[in-house]
């Protein structure tokens, strides 16, 4: 391969890393937050600086001027002390642990920390001593040190035991000796400041300020090497859970410059756009994180498991080969996205630079191979825009395919895969379900669909008891399909019907299924729809009567998406075996006619009769397509089974995000779904069929803010609104 082939191929490798580095930069930094990891480094790196004495620094953190920024920080979660104990081996390796249950903070401004340190060893501000030097260098001895310590300590048990103190007052009382050892090591420090001060106060304060700075940057070198080991640990989760495999992935781009060429592109935005520090700031790292989450989604042909990502038909030995290969693949990516985002940020852009120079080269060495065209003929103009950054010609205009539309409606009747378009007016179907019938009827009309029939199991009956099944929807016609839609739950304390439907989890053997093992289904699902079935079914076959080449959509948000895979599945069961009633009916028939008619009809009244029988024998139409909205799981594996089996990617499901209502009822529970997926991201870009690493990382959350917002968002992303507003064309959102 060319060298600036290879050298593309490096660069798309090296952006991959840095993306994975900065996702588990991100995840690191909030298991950091979690747990109050920084805060324990920072008390240590007070420790350290009162002397070594754990119970010195307790003393210095309860003063007044930190003491604010100590109790403002949140409890730590019993979660965090559970994962900081886990981590307690590279972290403290053993040592104890502040068991206040509060979090130390995790950054003290350091003229803050001046003041409370001068005040601890002197007793007094330092403003207020400022024209007595004497008294300061006096109280900075040795002897002065420790009768400050020792009152200070007295009182710092006395606010312990009235609770004024995030401390507990066996956690600063510390015994003579380290008093001593204190006092000895603060006074030698202070003194020292002191004088560099030249006996200024306000230089006395810059000086402590700015040897805290110092250890300060000293502490961060010992955090960010004991971070190693968990970056590591992230890092090689993400490479197995994301399939990030370095081997496969070199070789992959060795092969595809079209691929090379799109992240070469990401590779210079992000070198252009990218702060360098991005490390260093807790608000650029969760900014960054977003983008580095999309950059991830977008590179999803390299990375993620799916079926093509195992080997078939392969002997042991393939098998072996394949697995060592893998193993060595995701390991070596693990060890590189130890080594940081800034590491990779720092190699990117000199290969970026790199490939830079050398496109310059060459091109400048091909314009001089080119021969200077004749005298008058002009030099062939240019649009101003490289085809190489539009791969596969994605930044030309294209024609329109043309789209076979049934009236107003706008439905890709023709179409044969998961329509965007044909997703958006399923929607809206369902989300008419939820009107009442003289308003869906109206808004129906709009569309150039004939209502034909309003379900209502009958929950609005005087003889209906609360708690019955409130089943409803409508069948809807025109001259090109049938479209049946379900309304999903509504919560009504009056009538809690759906509610109770939804919590009847518990799975029942489907009864209408063909001889043989029967599979299970959500037992309010069933009921919900037996409610319904007979005047459905009844009314589906007048209208096959009159139209027998009319196919049928069925559809419906939420609880109405299940209900259309199970009636789906049952009017196909009940169309193969009618058909077959239906066939062999017209077959007697005609049989008789052709035996006893001879004399008694003459050929005309034998035609019309024949003519009349094969119409009343007509097939029943086929289920076309199934687009479900937001729908919870249906049934068990061999329900699962038969479903991919009869309608494949003709049963769609469209999923926003968060949206908890397709992840229920729990795959613990046996749950099984089935289908293809309109998948809508966080982003607001749909994607058919992603994997299951591909929905889990764009769910992924580090803030714990915006964790609490995405479970509201949860309920919000599951409204039929929201996703008729998605597959309308939505803006991007923040993930």
């Amino acid at each position: 391969m060319e060298i600036l082939g290879l050298l593309e191929s490096t660069i798309g490798l090296v952006l991959i890393y840095l993306v994975l580095s900065l996702i588990g930069s991100a995840w690191v930094e909030a298991i950091v937050n979690w747990t109050g990891l920084r805060g324990e480094n920072l008390r240590k790196l007070i420790e350290i600086q009162c002397g070594g004495d754990e119970q010195i620094a307790n003393l210095l953190l309860a003063q007044p001027q930190l003491r604010a920024l100590y109790a403002s920080s949140q409890s730590i979660s019993w979660f965090g002390r559970l994962v900081r104990r886990m981590l307690a081996l590279c972290f403290d390796r053993g040592q104890s642990q502040q068991k206040s249950g509060f979090r130390p903070p995790s950054y003290i401004p350091p003229l803050r920390f001046a003041r409370a340190l001068s005040d601890m060893a002197l007793g007094d501000d330092v403003e207020r001593l400022r024209s007595a030097p004497e008294l300061i260098e006096h109280r900075l001895s040795e002897p002065g040190v420790l009768v400050q310590l020792r009152r200070c300590c007295d009182q710092t048990q006395e606010n312990a035991k009235r609770g004024e103190v995030p401390i507990r007052a066996d956690q600063c009382r510390p015994d003579d000796d380290s008093l001593k050892k204190a006092a000895s090591h603060i006074s030698k420090v202070l003194t020292k400041l002191w004088h560099q001060a030249g006996g200024d106060p306000d230089a006395f304060m810059q000086q402590i300020a700015k040897w805290f700075e110092d250890g300060n940057d000293r502490a961060s070198g010992w955090f960010k090497r004991k971070l190693a080991p968990m970056l590591f640990a992230v890092g090689l989760v993400l490479a197995f859970a994301l399939n990030v495999d370095s081997i496969q992935i070199l070789s992959r781009l060795s092969g595809d410059a079209e691929m090379r060429r799109s992240l070469v592109i990401m590779a210079v935005d992000k070198v252009e756009n990218m702060p360098a520090d991005v490390e260093e700031s807790a608000g650029e790292l969760k900014a960054e994180f977003d983008r580095a989450k999309q950059s991830l989604l977008e590179m999803e042909p390299l990375v993620g498991w799916r079926a093509s990502s195992l080997p078939t038909e392969a002997s042991y030995g393939d098998w072996v080969r394949w697995s060592l290969s893998k193993l060595i693949g995701l390991l070596v990516t693990a060890i590189a996205l130890s080594l940081g985002a800034p590491f990779w940020f720092e190699i990117l852009r000199k290969l970026v630079r790199a490939r830079t120079s050398i496109s310059q080269l060459d091109a400048e060495e091909t314009v001089a191979r080119q021969p200077a065209p004749p005298a008058g003929v002009a030099a062939p103009k240019t649009d101003g825009h490289d085809s190489s950054a539009h791969p596969s010609g994605a930044g030309r205009p294209t024609e329109a395919e043309p789209r076979l539309q049934s009236g107003m409606l706008g439905l890709a009747l023709d179409a044969q895969a998961p329509d965007r378009l044909n997703a958006r007016w399923m929607a809206r179907l369902s989300d008419l379900a939820y009107s009442g019938r003289a308003q869906a009827e109206l808004a129906l009309k709009d569309m150039e669909l004939r209502l034909d029939h309003w379900m209502d199991s009958g929950a609005d009956r005087p003889d209906a008891s609360i708690g019955d099944v409130d089943t409803q929807g409508f069948l809807a016609s025109n001259r090109d399909l049938a479209v049946v839609a379900f309304r999903g739950t509504e919560v009504n304390l009056a009538n809690p019907a759906d509610v109770l439907t939804d919590i009847k989890a518990r799975m029942a053997e489907i009864d209408w299924f063909p001889d043989g093992p029967k599979p299970r289904a959500h037992r309010g699902f069933l009921l919900a729809l037996d409610a319904v079935w007979s005047e459905l079914q009844q009314q589906l076959k007048s209208l096959s009567a009159i139209n027998p080449a009319r196919p049928i959509w069925f559809t419906g948000h939420s609880l109405g998406g299940a209900l259309a895979v199970l009636a789906a599945s049952r009017y196909s069961i009940w169309r193969a075996d009618e058909n077959l009633k239906r066939e062999t009916r017209a077959d007697q028939l005609l049989n008789q006619l052709g035996e006893n008619a001879g004399g008694l009809l003459n050929n005309d009244a034998r035609m019309a009769a024949m003519d009349r029988i094969r119409r009343e024998a007509s097939p029943l139409p086929p289920c076309r397509w199934i687009y479900t909205i937001g729908q919870p799981a249906v049934g068990d594996q061999r329900l699962a089974d038969w479903l991919e089996a009869h309608f494949g990617q003709r049963l769609v499901r469209t999923i926003n995000n968060r949206d908890i209502v397709p992840r229920l009822p729990t795959p613990i529970l046996g749950y099984v779904q089935a289908g293809a997926e309109l998948y809508f991201d966080s982003f607001g870009r749909m994607k058919i069929n992603p994997g299951a690493w591909y929905r889990n990382l764009d769910t992924l959350l580090i803030d714990p803010e915006r964790a609490r917002a995405g479970a509201l968002e949860a309920v919000g992303d599951h409204k039929a609104e929201t996703y008729i507003a998605l597959l309308n064309g939505p803006k991007a959102k923040t993930a």
